[in-house]
C-alpha cells in the first residue's frame, strides 16, 4: 500500500476516531468508523510488509445489535486465520461466510445450504444433495 492509499484510508474515516482495545499482549481488536467496508486487497497491501499481523474483517452493521453482530462475524473469520495452515493474513467474512458456516456452525452451515439450493438440496440420490 503507498502512502497515498495509506492517507487516502484515513480520510475515509471523516474526522472519525477508530476503537481499538488490546485485548491480550498479540490481540488489538479495532472497529472502524464509516460507512462502507474495507476492501480485504488493499489491508493485505498493508499488512505485506509486517510479519505476524493478521486481520479479520467482520461485517458491516449499524446500532448496538449491529456492533455485536459484527463483533461475533469478526470473531468466526478470526478462527479461520488462526489456523495453522491457513493460507492468508487477512480473511473478510462476506468472502469467506460459506466456510465459516461449515466449519463451525453445523447447523447453520445445513441452513446456509437450504437457503442457496431451495429445492434442489431436497432431491434425494441426487449427487451433491444435501442429505
Amino acid at each position: 500500500m503507498s502512502s497515498i492509499d495509506g492517507i487516502a484510508s484515513v480520510r475515509a474515516f471523516k474526522g472519525r476516531r477508530p476503537l481499538s482495545v488490546l485485548t491480550d499482549p498479540t490481540t488489538l481488536w479495532t472497529w472502524l468508523p464509516g460507512i462502507g467496508h474495507p476492501d480485504p486487497a488493499l489491508v493485505q497491501a498493508g499488512v505485506d510488509r509486517f510479519n505476524h499481523i493478521y486481520v479479520a474483517i467482520g461485517t458491516t452493521a449499524h446500532g448496538l445489535d449491529g456492533f455485536r453482530y459484527s463483533h461475533r462475524t469478526v470473531q468466526e473469520t478470526r478462527r479461520l486465520l488462526e489456523s495453522p495452515v491457513a493460507p492468508h493474513r487477512v480473511a473478510d467474512y462476506d468472502l469467506t461466510q460459506g466456510v465459516v458456516l461449515a466449519s463451525q456452525r453445523i447447523k447453520a452451515a445445513h441452513h446456509l445450504v437450504q437457503r442457496m439450493l431451495g429445492p434442489v438440496a431436497h432431491e434425494p440420490g441426487r449427487r451433491g444433495s444435501a442429505q
